[in-house]
């Protein structure tokens, strides 16, 4: 899972908690038969380090303990783009009833808007529900939401010091693939609402780090747009830790789920708040035809060597065109461009080196305003060049109609390639090939 700016809780931390339980219940769905499912019934989560915005991709792996006749036990862990601990836990799996989906394959949606973790979101600010301060501003409902909690239909029902009411939907977009509340949604809603009731007892220069959350999942939830309620308590103050405890009802009062967490506090890191730059810009997306297939046929230093002379090559060509690296995509590119014209003569070159050196690619451009920040690049134009490079054939330079409208007069000619729809975003998309 990308560590996305719509994971962020109010802590400012990369949620973790569905990605590790769902992870969980997939492995254990792979010991039982077809007729069978299974729900979460509990989690022990045990931190290690918290994920944040620059943890990379998030990389979850779940093994079987325990298999037997009344519970399955699942251990998961969760680490970050290097490799390093988030967290671990134990889940323990129950029998539950299948859900009768039907036999016809899933048709995905298509959104009217980019994926929800490629969206532009404004950054909560940072020490959300960490000081006293702030604590009574969400009192009163003036403090900003982060962007998971806006997603998740999260509201704030009643707080005072050591105590908060929170709820959330159970709604269809928390569902899981049985058509129940996603486990991890609920484990999630009761770790931002212990968290809240616990912070506001730490100084305003320190922070809450949870050692370990437990969670007892009693009851499977339909999602029936019903809201639950959750509400936290310190329990125990003894001065190095808290204890605190949650109970989780539905709308007609009935616990379906338990939680608590033991907390200690320490000294707030001192982390400016990253900065974001809105340019116009020429996006350039590329990446390597059949890599997958080709690195099975080639072995790993084979496949090494390729992607460096790829590397090599790309890196050559964006310095002649003056492009700027954004990030490599492990086979591919995404590279900034201030002139449209330089960007598709870029891709020109790139294709006719690579093809020397027999490595086919396909790239996409288009033209538009993006945010630049911590050394990414994010927008509608990012998403928008991201889709024309996937619809592109091999050895294929897709343009969108700005960017060929941009260049006219520089000498480029492109074949008309027709209308297209862009997935997530509304209306048909002309497209344009750039002549070999």
């Amino acid at each position: 899972m990308p560590a996305s700016v719509l994971m962020l809780d109010p802590g400012r931390w990369v949620d973790v908690f569905i990605l590790a339980e769902s992870t969980a219940t997939l492995a254990a769905v792979t010991t039982v038969d077809s007729s069978v499912d299974v729900r979460c019934a509990a989690m022990s989560i045990h931190h290690q380090r918290v994920a944040t915005m620059e943890s990379g991709s998030l990389v979850a792996r779940a093994s079987l303990v325990h298999s037997g006749r009344t519970h399955t036990l699942v251990e998961v862990s969760v680490e970050d783009g290097q490799g390093r601990p988030i967290i671990g836990a134990f889940a323990s799996m129950v029998p539950a009833p299948t859900t009768n989906v039907g036999d016809d394959p899933s048709v995905e949606p298509t959104w009217p808007t980019p994926d929800p973790w490629m969206r532009d979101y404004e950054l909560p600010p940072s020490g959300m529900l960490s000081n006293v301060r702030l604590f009574e501003r969400t009192k009163a409902g003036q403090a900003p939401t982060a962007p998971l909690l806006r997603e998740f239909g999260f509201e704030y029902v009643d707080a005072e010091v050591g105590r908060q009411s929170s709820s959330m939907p159970a709604s269809r977009w928390l569902s899981d693939r049985s058509d129940r509340l996603c486990a991890g949604a609920i484990v999630s809603l009761t770790g931002w609402t212990m968290g809240g009731a616990t912070s506001a007892l730490i100084p305003e220069d320190e922070g809450i780090a949870v050692i370990e959350h437990h969670v007892q999942l009693l009851r499977p939830v339909p999602v029936d747009g019903e809201r639950l309620i959750c509400q936290a308590r310190v329990t125990h103050d003894v001065g190095d830790f808290w204890i605190t405890a949650a109970d989780v009802t539905d709308n007609a009062g009935n616990t379906v789920a338990t939680a608590g967490f033991t907390s200690i506090s320490r000294a707030r890191p001192n982390v400016p708040a990253p900065t974001s730059e809105r340019v116009l810009a020429t996006i350039l997306f590329s990446d390597i035809v059949g890599s997958t297939q080709r690195a099975q046929q080639l072995g790993d230093a084979d496949w090494q060597r390729v992607l460096a002379t790829h590397h090599a090559i790309v890196r050559r060509q964006i310095d002649v065109f003056r492009g700027r690296e954004v990030k490599t995509t492990g086979d591919g590119f995404v590279v900034l461009f201030d002139a449209p014209a330089r960007a598709v003569q870029c891709a020109t070159a790139m294709r006719r080196s690579l093809r020397d050196a027999d490595i086919r690619v396909r790239v996409g451009l288009h033209t538009g305003e993006c945010d630049v920040a911590d050394g990414d690049v994010s927008g509608i134009a990012v998403h928008a060049a991201a889709r024309i490079e996937a619809l592109a054939s091999p050895d294929e330079i897709l343009v969108s109609q700005t960017v060929r409208d941009l260049t006219a007069g520089s000498g480029l000619v492109y074949e008309d390639a027709g209308d297209h729809e862009l997935k997530g975003l509304t209306r048909p998309w002309r497209l344009f090939s750039v002549r070999a």
